[in-house]
């Protein structure tokens, strides 16, 4: 019953879904779930994980205000971890929107 990497598995189901052009639903779904799992076991580094993976496929939709909006809801509760490389790159994608 360990369900520690739950969150991560649905992630990971959303980025194979969105590289292999599954259907928008799939895509958001699996995002959706990872985020909800996150936040329901309060474990940031998978929030933030999934946020930026979710904002790098929106930007490539054209979707940069819900990027945004995603990225703005993690990056700001981020207090430890700065230097960590979902960090970072969450970050840096920001920036670039």
């Amino acid at each position: 019953n360990e369900r520690f990497w739950e969150a991560e598995l649905h992630r990971l189901r959303g980025e194979i879904a969105a590289q292999r052009g599954g259907p928008t639903g799939e895509v958001e779904g699996a995002f959706e779930r990872a985020l909800e799992i996150a936040r329901d076991r309060a474990t940031l580094g998978w929030e933030l994980r999934t946020s930026h993976r979710q904002a790098r496929w929106l930007v490539a939709r054209g979707e940069t205000a819900a990027a945004r909006e995603l990225l703005d809801g993690v990056l700001g509760r981020v207090e430890e971890g700065r230097d960590t490389p979902d960090y970072r790159a969450a970050t840096g994608l920001r920036a670039g929107l």
